[in-house]
């Protein structure tokens, strides 16, 4: 037998994979092996099954048409977005998109793709039809490009003079979508001058995954860097002496999951600004190290909280999905004034350690994304995946999904989406770290 020497190779699929270094076939043919370190083992089986339960819960979820909840309104396509986040996560979890879960779930987003003005429905769209996998990179009037790209200029038109987005963007229609073709293709497209919906109050929350989808459009022709090195440039300027970000620019709360999207934004505005850069040295970035400083405080956190708080925060979810029901199905002022009597951000934290976020399920997967596009294997020598992972694990329920601040499958996708460590912007990590990023199996197994 050939000797055996040990080395490990971090990776961004659950922990670190042990490999065997093997000698060359002796004259026999014999060849070495080895097997992965029990305990090692035994964590990857964990974390491996907890992902294919949650698949398992989302698949049963999704019904012939591609919905699961028990309304279909109109309210800018919310519900577009939960199927487009659905089948974003199934795919990164191993489904093949011909399974007919996915199958339905890209109809429903196709089907009401032309319509859309709900921002995370539009972005979380984008991110998923770009996932699919479906447009051919020959033809320029491909269909799916088509639906990408009109998404994509419903951003670009609504981004605010801030740099900011609304919860809604406009439909553009054939006109108006040639009009911003035309000013990006001339240089002359000004981000916030084209903002042609009420501009309403943008969040960072909203800006993280606008800007994401549009760094995923870029792959699609869509022309995006002004708009996206505008919305870097509001992010550098808001941020805070202790590293974090609020909410909005003055909101005292959600600094939590706002900081991993400035550190988001901040990354994608120095790939902009150094394409063509061999490395970028993020890390160097004091805007970059402040964030990350801050983000290694929360690190750690174990659950626990009271049983009154948590069960506080869990009724003020259910007034809330109560409210968005009527909302569907009435547009009168009434409704508003019952969301302002129970919309309380102290009452929106996370119900599992008490993230200040939206959500403990919410902030942790805000924290992968910004975490796998800086290739952090840790953060202040904290070993943010295995932290979080444990959380995760640990709070999955009988059927497979999960409960937090969205119960059911969008906290659920939250869950297996870090879980998988699902890197977005791969091309992105290439961008501002010089190196090229492995392609990871796509099957939880």
């Amino acid at each position: 037998m050939g000797r055996k020497k040990r080395i490990r190779k971090k990776n961004h699929d659950t922990e670190p994979e042990v490999r065997l270094l093997r000698k060359k076939p002796t004259a026999g043919g014999e060849k070495t092996s080895g097997q992965i370190p029990p305990k090692e083992s035994a964590e990857k089986s964990t974390i491996n099954r907890a992902i294919t339960h949650g698949v398992e819960y989302l698949k049963s979820r999704v019904k012939d048409d591609g919905s699961f909840y028990s309304f279909q309104g109109s309210n800018g396509g919310a519900h577009v977005g939960a199927a487009a986040l659905t089948g974003l996560t199934l795919l990164e979890c191993g489904v093949p998109a011909t399974d007919p879960a996915v199958r339905s779930l890209a109809a429903v987003v196709r089907g009401a793709s032309s319509q859309l003005t709900f921002t995370y429905s539009i972005a979380l769209s984008i991110l998923f039809l770009n996932r699919l996998g479906d447009i051919k990179a020959t033809d320029p009037n491909d269909p799916a490009r088509q639906r990408i790209q009109s998404l994509a200029l419903r951003l670009l038109a609504a981004q605010n003079k801030k740099g900011g987005w609304h919860y809604h963007c406009p439909v553009l229609n054939a006109y108006q979508e040639r009009a911003v073709r035309n000013f990006l293709m001339a240089n002359r497209f000004i981000p916030g001058h084209l903002e042609v919906f009420r501009p309403g109050q943008d969040d960072h929350s909203i800006g993280q995954f606008a800007t994401l989808a549009l760094w995923c459009a870029r792959r699609h022709q869509v022309i995006a860097a002004p708009t996206l090195a505008t919305a870097a440039g509001r992010y550098r300027e808001k941020q805070k002496p202790n590293g974090s970000w609020g909410y909005r620019d003055s909101s005292p709360f959600f600094h939590d999951s706002s900081t991993c999207a400035g550190l988001i934004a901040i990354a994608i505005g120095l790939a902009i600004d150094g394409q063509g850069k061999k490395a970028l040295a993020p890390l160097q970035d004091p805007a970059v190290a402040r964030g990350l400083g801050y983000l290694a405080k929360i690190m750690g956190k174990k659950p626990g909280l009271p049983a009154d708080v948590v069960l506080a925060r869990r009724k003020h979810t259910a007034d809330m999905e109560h409210f968005f029901r009527l909302l569907e199905t009435r547009k009168d002022p009434d409704t508003w004034n019952q969301f302002s009597a129970i919309d309380r951000w102290e009452l929106e934290l996370g119900t599992i350690f008490g993230a200040d976020a939206w959500g403990d399920l919410y902030f942790l997967w805000s924290l992968e994304r910004m975490a796998v596009m800086y290739n952090l294997k840790e953060i202040d020598g904290r070993d943010w995946y295995r932290w979080g992972a444990k959380i995760i694990v640990a709070n999955q329920k009988q059927d497979g999904s999960r409960q937090d601040r969205f119960p059911g499958v969008p906290d659920t996708c939250f869950a297996l989406l870090f879980l998988r460590r699902m890197n977005l912007a791969p091309d992105l990590t290439e961008l501002i770290l010089g190196v090229r990023m492995e392609e990871k199996s796509k099957s939880p197994r």
